[in-house]
């Protein structure tokens, strides 16, 4: 006899569960397999409870657990029952998210325990032989396997560990360091093909603004270096929230590591990365404002474009002479919005040439 049919979910239980994979689609950016994968188990859960005559949103740990439990009984391995319960947890904190229902039913629940195979090894003839492929591949590739593999013999660390050690590329007493020059970035030359290859990557082959600085940031142990790279000369009209090239982190890095080549070494597992900025304000000529506005007793300041904290000393002391009336050096005017108004200050503006961007 074939299985008894399921009572039909009610419309509600399916609208939560769509939302639910529209989430991952649009969010998430979840493939298509991932999303069907998630349907077949929801689907399955969302089966389980109808029998009992429970919608899948409104289950209560009690039979969460009953369905991991009836997994088990049927034989299901330990690892597609604790996948079935990620999706499951995912689902419910969505609900939760959504304010579809006020708790988790899956907050209690323990996954399912996976065995842990025990580790296979290699005897001593099978390293040597490794050592030895190692060792007999050319250039820096080779160079580099072979390292990794002496230290993992030597050491017994995991591969994880080893991947992990850090780099040092960058002493924690380096001062602010600057590439003054336009900067063409380091590629492979299969990478080179690919990008010469498509329309919306070609422009990672073509030379980069000078610019590109960095320094260690934070005290003592501290692992985080600060790069900076301002590439997008063109002016724009802002938006937002502000959209960041996704590739930011790696441009910067292999522009920087033209200047400290170590860096290179972390374009093969890039670090965890935090971008972070928005849109430089700036005059044509990147030359700062500090001083009266046409409004009588206001004042301006501002413009400091990528110069920042760099510019911004000087250009506080410059507006406080004009607000204290103190006496103004001789450059002052150079700073005013007045300037704009001199036909051969406009002038110079045409051929004015680099601005010293940062």
């Amino acid at each position: 006899m074939g299985r008894k049919p399921s009572p039909p979910l009610p419309t509600s239980s399916f609208r939560h569960v769509e939302s639910f994979l529209e989430m991952l689609a649009a969010e998430r950016g979840a493939a298509a397999n991932t999303i069907e994968s998630y349907r077949r188990d929801l689907d399955d859960f969302a089966d389980f409870a109808a029998r009992r005559r429970v919608r899948p949103e409104d289950a209560p740990t009690r039979l969460v657990r009953d369905y991991l439990r009836r997994l088990s009984q049927a034989g299901m391995a330990a690892s597609t029952s604790a996948r079935r319960l990620s999706a499951l947890r995912q689902f419910f904190r969505f609900l939760y998210a959504e304010g579809v229902r006020a708790d988790d039913p899956c907050g209690t629940v323990e996954s399912p325990r996976l065995r842990r195979p025990l580790p296979k090894h290699l005897n001593e003839d099978d390293v040597n032989r490794l050592l030895a492929a190692a060792h007999a591949r050319p250039g820096p590739e080779g160079l580099r396997l072979a390292a990794l593999l002496e230290v993992l013999y030597a050491t017994g660390l995991r591969v994880s560990e080893l991947v992990g050690l850090p780099l040092s590329a960058l002493s924690r007493d380096a001062p602010m360091l600057i590439w003054t020059d336009p900067v063409r970035l380091p590629w492979s030359s299969e990478e080179r093909t690919e990008l010469a290859a498509s329309a919306a990557h070609r422009r990672l082959l073509e030379e980069f603004p000078a610019g590109v600085h960095g320094r260690p940031e934070g005290g003592g142990d501290s692992p985080v270096v600060l790069l900076i790279w301002t590439y997008d000369m063109e002016a724009v009209e802002p938006t937002f929230p502000v959209a960041l090239d996704p590739a930011y982190p790696e441009i910067v890095l292999r522009g920087m590591s033209r200047m400290i080549p170590a860096l290179a070494g972390y374009l093969q597992r890039l670090p965890r990365c935090a971008v972070d900025g928005g849109y430089y304000t700036k005059t044509r000529e990147n030359r700062f404002l500090a001083g009266p506005l046409p409004v009588e007793g206001a004042y301006v300041i501002g413009a400091l474009s990528g110069y920042g904290l760099m510019a911004a000393n000087g250009a506080a002391d410059l507006l406080a002479d004009h607000v204290t009336g103190r006496p103004l050096p001789a450059y002052a005017p150079a700073f005013r919005l007045e300037r704009y108004d001199d036909p051969a200050y406009r002038a110079r503006l045409e051929g004015w040439g680099d601005s010293g961007q940062l």
